[in-house]
């Protein structure tokens, strides 16, 4: 017994990595800007007022993209990365808040007509299904937008109203277009 609880004694020593390793992991220095400066510098760069949620934090991880010159929609990749959104009040503001509380801020309703917009951009749009039943295609697709984004069918017009970044609405918008193309496949004869 006194054999096997030293053999385990020494297997647990080699195991365990020596605590050296462990202090010199810990004391290298953290890489990447702090969200927090990166609007700053992007605030007085790009002249744009920025109200932050008080959770927006963390650090930004850039690989050769000079944090001192991100555009616009640079800067809204890396905040969609870290869970955040940008949204731009008609007044210029631009409210920072986590991604899970942008579908109850004032978004841009869009219309066919609108392209200006960046695929990170939160809007909301209702789409026309066509010959495909609005509320069979919610349980389908609702898996494919992230969790904050919103997506219902509207029985009576047989649409959908989906809110998510701008990238995600397009995405769902193709996949519909798709669908209603296709042939419906008849229902097998019995």
């Amino acid at each position: 017994m006194r054999d096997f609880v030293r053999a385990s004694m020494l297997l647990s020593l080699w195991l365990v990595p020596p605590a050296q390793a462990a202090d010199a992991t810990q004391s290298e220095p953290a890489q990447g800007i702090e969200l927090m400066e990166l609007l700053e510098m992007s605030a007085e760069r790009l002249k744009k007022r920025f109200i932050i949620d008080p959770r927006v934090s963390g650090r930004a991880l850039i690989v050769n993209l000079d944090p001192k010159r991100m555009s616009y929609a640079d800067l809204e990749t890396v905040l969609s990365v870290h869970g955040f959104v940008a949204t731009e009040e008609m007044n210029g503001t631009v409210r920072i808040v986590p991604d899970a509380n942008a579908r109850q801020l004032p978004m841009p309703l869009l219309d066919d007509k609108r392209s200006e917009l960046g695929p990170e951009e939160m809007v909301t749009k209702r789409i026309d299904v066509g010959s495909l039943q609005a509320t069979q295609l919610v349980p389908i697709l609702r898996p494919l937008l992230p969790q904050y984004a919103h997506l219902v069918a509207h029985a009576e017009t047989n649409s959908l109203i989906v809110s998510a970044r701008h990238a995600n609405v397009q995405m769902i918008e193709k996949i519909v277009r798709e669908l209603s193309s296709r042939p419906s496949v008849a229902e097998p004869k019995q």
